[in-house]
């Protein structure tokens, strides 16, 4: 049986977990313009050519002088400080722009808007030359993600379960509590007697009321184990090893054979 849910769960956890990457990383990589010593439009909107005055040769010379001082002083600072000046500037001229939507505001915020996505581009383009360069670091090698690829890892991965779980049989046996007036436990039966003999399990059923089940139609009776057990909602799965007295809830309620699967791998079969 292929496991498709299991298999794309893994595909998708891949891709977003990637995307997170390539999002939070590109930001890490970026330097600080100088954009980032000047003063807003709104802060200098009574100076120099806004009121049409005159600005002279000493005045734009201070200006300059001060750019380049605050300019290498950035260049002592750490990515991570470059960082939170540059997401600190992106916050300013976005909140300029909305409540000062004028042309200047809007358009300051779109230039270092489209600064970042080129810079985000760009450590998305290293990310993946990285990886074609570096096989190893290449999550698909292992979870393939192309059509031939993926039909052969669910193959793969089906075979090892299978050996997996008929393995763990020898180990561990069910002991399945229901009551003969539950629907849902006439229900879950027959799943649980498909899955006991695909992999070799021993199923205990023990019925809490003296009722019986099609597939079960002599169960134990419920001699106290119930209660010790915590045993309160049928149905209930109960895997337990009687070597180690280990006990483990598989399944409270109704549970499809690939999530039993999936519970006991992950409870017992990764161990």
């Amino acid at each position: 049986m292929i496991n498709l849910h299991s298999y794309m769960s893994k595909y998708n956890m891949y891709y977003k977990y990637n995307a997170i990457l390539i999002h939070v990383f590109g930001f890490m990589i970026i330097s600080l313009k100088p954009l980032l010593a000047e003063d807003s439009f709104y802060k200098r909107r009574a100076e120099g050519w806004h009121w049409y005055q005159d600005r002279n040769i000493q005045q734009m010379q201070n200006e300059e002088n001060k750019k380049q001082s605050e300019h290498q002083s950035h260049q002592s600072l750490t990515p991570t400080q470059l960082l939170k000046l540059y997401q600190k500037e992106i916050e300013r001229r976005l909140h300029l722009a909305i409540f000062f939507p004028t042309l200047e505001n809007v358009k300051a915020y779109q230039e270092l808007q489209k600064d970042l996505m080129e810079r985000g581009q760009l450590f998305a383009d290293r990310w993946m030359q990285s990886i074609y360069l570096n096989p190893s670091l290449d999550f698909t090698s292992s979870y393939p993600i192309n059509q031939i690829g993926r039909h052969t890892y669910i193959d793969e991965e089906n075979k090892l379960k299978y050996t997996k779980l008929k393995a763990l049989s020898k180990s561990y046996g069910f002991f399945f509590f229901f009551k003969g007036d539950c629907p849902y436990c006439h229900t879950f039966a027959p799943i649980v007697k498909r899955f006991a003999a695909k992999y070799g399990w021993v199923v205990k059923a023990v019925s809490l009321d003296r009722g019986t089940l099609k597939e079960y139609p002599k169960p134990l009776l419920d001699n106290g184990i119930a209660e010790r057990l915590s045993i309160t909602h049928v149905p209930a799965l109960i895997a337990v090893n009687p070597k180690t007295q280990q006990i483990l809830p598989i399944s409270y309620g109704i549970s499809s054979e690939d999530e039993m699967e999936a519970h006991i791998m992950t409870l017992i079969g990764k161990s």
